[in-house]
Parts: C-alpha cells; structure tokens; sequence
C-alpha cells in the first residue's frame, strides 16, 4: 500500500510543476495595453531619458526609430528567453515601441 501511495503523490506533484508557468501569461507586456506609447516617450524626454526602446533577441530591433539613433533600452517581455505568451504577445510589443521611437524621434529633433 504504501508503494502505490508513494507513486500517486509522486504523478500528484509532477502534474502539478508545469500548469503555473504556462498559464502566467506575460505582465510586461500585456502592461502595456494600459498605457500610452506616446504619452509615454514624452514623460521620459521630461526626465531626461532619452533611450529608444529595443525589442530583445538574438538581433535586437529598434523599430520605429530615426536614422540617427541614440542609446537604447529593452523593452521587458521581448527577450528570446521569455515565456511562450510573451512570444505571443511579441507584435503589441513592437507596435508599442514603434509609436515610442517615432515620438522620441521627433522629441530629439525638436531639441
């Protein structure tokens, strides 16, 4: 009996490890439904952070930004080591940091 009841804890456990990853979603990006690109870009210009905002990877992009680009910062959720939801998720991202990068670059030539 306590064989049987050693292996059904053991299966217990073990189909328990995976469900609360793949259910986690992504926080970092889905974040930014709430938010404003635009808005956004203008607040950090106000502080002084003139970072363009990159999309992680093997080859990082920068999309939406100038030629003349400056110093970069990643946006959290579009690395290649990310959950399968943060994949997923991975175009609001980029659309998130093309409307961002077109605002600071126009921010930077107004400067």
């Amino acid at each position: 009996m306590t064989y049987w009841r050693s292996i059904f804890l053991s299966l217990t456990v073990l189909a328990s490890c995976g469900g609360s990853t793949q259910n986690a979603g992504c926080p970092a990006i889905e974040a930014l439904r709430a938010r404003s690109s635009v808005a956004d870009a203008r607040a950090a210009y106000a502080k002084g952070d003139l970072r363009f905002l990159s999309l992680g990877g093997f080859v990082g992009e920068v999309p939406g930004a100038s030629d003349k680009l400056g110093p970069t910062r990643e946006l959290k959720g579009t690395s290649d080591t990310e959950t399968e939801a943060c994949f997923q998720l991975k175009p609001e991202a980029e659309h998130y940091a093309t409307r961002y990068n077109a605002e600071m670059s126009v921010l930077l030539t107004q400067k």
